[in-house]
Parts: structure tokens; C-alpha cells; sequence
């Protein structure tokens, strides 16, 4: 990386740097960038990187960090300590954990972490309550921590293409009061709390590739009239704008 410290000190009005599709397997020097106190976003996709240093953490300055498809194996302490990370993107990598220490991060709005090997996520998770868009697709997780119920501000929750076998209590459910987006297709689902009927805030929702009962959509969208359900087979006398499934606001 072109993270000498002579270049470095040139750059001191720096605020956005993508090194995006760059063939890198390294960003050794990265530690250089915490001369520019203006960065706030950092671009590194597309690379062939199997690790973020730890020494990544010292660019304190830095809201934006995407790392969508490389060879990422894990999520790193330095990436822990970015306290000011607003949007975090690592989808398309191999990552297996979640650390607990990810919780850290309470500033962050929107998570990426789909197309990776998850398992679980850990308890601390539901720490990350400044959340807004949170994409955990295409992973392994069977099971969602009862924490998300502090995500208040949480709009997006995209978990399809996992295997869930439950959603979420319905205590929990209760706390996703602006949710308006929730896509759970692909999954193993047999039965979601009639609770999620009451989050008024949703607007769509895709249940298809379940083990759901056809009733419980139907079930909901009496709950929310509004509702668009994609992906279900509407019952015969459904409006023609709901024949695909989705229930989102007309």
C-alpha cells in the first residue's frame, strides 16, 4: 500500500480513499492513513485480503469501512476498536464468529454481514442499538439473540437463506418498533409470534421458503392492512397487487 509516511503527511485534507479492486493481500502501512484526521471512509473491496490488521484501529477518524469480497476469515480487534464506525460492509467474505466485542460499535448504522459461513452471534450483539439497516443473509444461523429486541431504530432486517427455525419472542418483537422491512424467506421457519402483527411500522415482509401455515399471512395482513407480503401464495379473492406475496405499503 502507498502508505509511506512522507505520502502520507501530503494528504492531511483526506477524507474518502478506495483502494477498491487493487489485487491487494495486504494493507501493512495501513496505520500511516491515522496522520489524515479527516478520513471517514475507507474502500478496500474486491481485494484478496485474508485479514484487516489490528493496526486498522488506529484510524479513529474513520465512519465508513467496506470490505465486501475479499477472503476475510474473521473480524478483527482493530475493526472492534473503530468506535466511530457508522457503516460497516463485510459481505462476500469467509467469516465464521461475530465477536463479542463487535458490541463495541454502538455508533453503527448499517451492517453488511451476508454471503459469509455465520453460525451465531453473540449475546453482546443486541449492544449495537444505533442500528438501522442490519443485512445477515445467506449464512448459517439457526437462531437470532433475544437482543435484537433493543434495536428501536432498526428499519431493515434482511435474514433469508439462513436456517432459522424461529424468528424472535415476542417480548423482543415488541422492540422493533420502526421496523418496516423484514425478509426471512429461505429459511425453516415454522411459526413467527401473531406479535409481529402489531409493529405497525412494517411494510414488507417475504416469509416464502418457510414451513409457515399460508394462515399466518393471512393472519397478519388483517394486523397490518397495509402490509405487503412478497413471495406467499395470496389466498384466491387477494388483490391482484398482492398475487406474488410480499405484503408492502400501497
Amino acid at each position: 500500500v502507498l502508505c509511506r509516511p512522507r505520502q502520507v503527511e501530503r494528504l492531511g485534507n483526506l477524507r474518502h480513499l478506495s483502494l477498491y479492486g487493487n489485487d491487494l493481500v495486504s494493507l501493512g502501512g495501513i496505520q500511516a492513513l491515522a496522520a489524515c484526521p479527516h478520513l471517514e471512509s475507507l474502500d478496500v473491496g474486491a481485494n484478496r485480503l485474508t485479514e484487516l490488521p489490528e493496526e486498522i484501529g488506529q484510524l479513529v477518524s474513520l465512519r465508513a469501512l467496506v470490505a465486501d469480497d475479499n477472503q476475510l476469515a474473521a473480524i478483527g480487534p482493530g475493526v472492534c476498536a473503530l468506535s466511530s464506525l457508522e457503516v460497516l460492509r463485510l459481505s462476500s467474505n469467509r467469516i465464521q464468529q461475530v465477536p463479542a466485542e463487535l458490541a463495541r460499535l454502538t455508533s453503527l448504522k448499517t451492517l453488511t454481514l451476508d454471503n459469509n459461513a455465520i453460525e451465531s452471534l453473540p449475546d453482546s450483539f443486541g449492544a449495537l442499538v444505533a442500528l438501522e439497516s442490519l443485512n445477515l443473509r445467506k449464512n448459517r444461523l439457526r437462531e437470532l439473540p433475544t437482543g435484537f429486541g433493543n434495536f428501536a431504530k432498526l428499519q431493515t432486517l434482511v435474514a433469508s437463506s439462513n436456517a432459522l427455525r424461529s424468528f424472535l419472542p415476542a417480548d423482543a418483537i415488541a422492540g422493533l418498533a420502526a421496523l418496516q422491512t423484514l425478509l426471512l424467506n429461505g429459511n425453516e421457519i415454522e411459526q413467527v409470534p401473531p406479535e409481529l402483527g402489531q409493529v405497525k411500522s412494517l411494510a414488507r415482509i417475504n416469509l416464502s421458503n418457510n414451513a409457515l401455515l399460508p394462515s399466518l399471512v393471512e393472519t397478519l395482513q388483517s394486523s397490518l392492512p397495509e402490509l405487503k407480503a412478497m413471495g406467499q401464495r395470496a389466498p384466491l379473492d387477494a388483490a391482484p397487487q398482492a398475487e406474488h406475496g410480499v405484503l408492502q405499503a400501497a
